[in-house]
Order: C-alpha cells, then sequence, then structure tokens
C-alpha cells in the first residue's frame, strides 16, 4: 500500500516519445544525401567538360539558351529549334531515321536548303502519293484554289504536302505509301518533312518511287 505524503511534490512523468519503425534513420539519411551529392558533381562535371563539335560546350550552349531573347509569340517552347545548337536539339530527337518515297514517279525539281527548307517534284503525272504509311490529320484550303495536306507518321514524322490541285482524302483517313493524296498543280508538288515540330532535310531519307508511272 502507497502512502500518500502531504505538501510532497508530485514528480512529472518524462514524455515518452515513439518514432514510427519507417522513420529512416540519420545514418541512412546521411548516406542518401552524400550519394545525391556525388551524383549532382559528376553531372555537373560532365556539363563542363563535354565538348560539342562547334568547339563549345553543353554548359555554355544552356547559358546561350537561359541568356537568349525569347520569342513573346512562340513561348518558351521554342528553345529546342531557337536557342540550342543542333547538336544540342539532336538529343530531343529520338525518332530512328525513316525511309520515305519520292511523292510522285517523276524527278527532284527544288533542293532542300535552309532558306526554302523543303523539296519540290515534277511528276510524269499529276498523282500525289504519300511518301509513307501515316493518318491524315488536316486538309487546308490555300490561296488561288491550292490544297494543303498534313499527314502524321508513325515514327514521329509529320509531312506536308503543298500545291495541290485536289485532294482524295479526308482527315483522319489512314494512308500507305501507294494511297493517292490528290492531284498536283502544273508546276509539281512541294513537300516538307517535319520531326517534332522543325523541318528537316530529309533528302537523304527518300528513295525514288520504283516502278514508273501506270
Amino acid at each position: 500500500m502507497i502512502k500518500r505524503v502531504e505538501g510532497a511534490i508530485p514528480q512529472e512523468q518524462p514524455e515518452i516519445t515513439h518514432f514510427p519503425s519507417d522513420q529512416p534513420r540519420w545514418g541512412e539519411r546521411l548516406v542518401r544525401n552524400v550519394a545525391l551529392a556525388g551524383l549532382l558533381l559528376i553531372t555537373v562535371a560532365a556539363m563542363r567538360n563535354a565538348e560539342l563539335p562547334s568547339g563549345g560546350t553543353v554548359l555554355t550552349a544552356v547559358r546561350q539558351m537561359i541568356d537568349g531573347e525569347w520569342d513573346d509569340h512562340l513561348g518558351k517552347i521554342s528553345f529546342v529549334g531557337s536557342f540550342l545548337p543542333e547538336t544540342v536539339a539532336v538529343f530531343f530527337e529520338t525518332a530512328p531515321d525513316a525511309e520515305l518515297t519520292a511523292p510522285c514517279f517523276g524527278f527532284l525539281s527544288h533542293a532542300w536548303s535552309a532558306e526554302e527548307p523543303y523539296l519540290g517534284y515534277e511528276g510524269t503525272d499529276k498523282r500525289v502519293f504519300a511518301v509513307a504509311a501515316g493518318q491524315v490529320m488536316s486538309v487546308y484550303h490555300g490561296s488561288d484554289e491550292e490544297y494543303i495536306l498534313r499527314v502524321r507518321h508513325d515514327d514521329g514524322l509529320e509531312t506536308m504536302y503543298y500545291a495541290l490541285s485536289s485532294v482524295a482524302v479526308s482527315e483522319g483517313d489512314i494512308v500507305s505509301v501507294n494511297t493517292c493524296l490528290g492531284q498536283a498543280l502544273p508546276d509539281g508538288v512541294i513537300v516538307e518533312v517535319r520531326r517534332a515540330g522543325r523541318a528537316i532535310d530529309p533528302t537523304d531519307l527518300i528513295t525514288d518511287r520504283a516502278g514508273s508511272a501506270p
């Protein structure tokens, strides 16, 4: 039996704190933070020392991107095409090289250039074919009765067909390399190939259409 002593000051019971069993210990946190810091240092060192074919480094390219002027109309997404050099932008384009076929039975009349990023073809007849399998995404009506087609392909490419006098497909149609898209104007058809929204030089990707116009 415990006797109560008058005037005695009750002693405070020590507060017991329970830690969840899944709470990481300080040692584990230390090891994790050291590992993360090491990886960060390795990444920074690699960026500083990685040289580009142009003679600069990746870090220099990133600094130029940050310090450059933004296009208020296109937004910051345009940095891939506007601010990064081609050697860096290629990392954003991981799609493999596609195999394309000339859009008509004929010959190349306009070569691709940075100033005029498209190919021009004149055919033995007016038919224009898809350069690869894909889906018709848009049909536009340009000036002077001109039609424009946009086709999306499975390999991440898009193709634009200009200078069409008529179209034989509609939005949503699935097309193959032998699908006739429409008829070209007298001066021939213009084809633009895009990857990730940017016009690319498809000269080495396009082969002549086999055989001859039936």
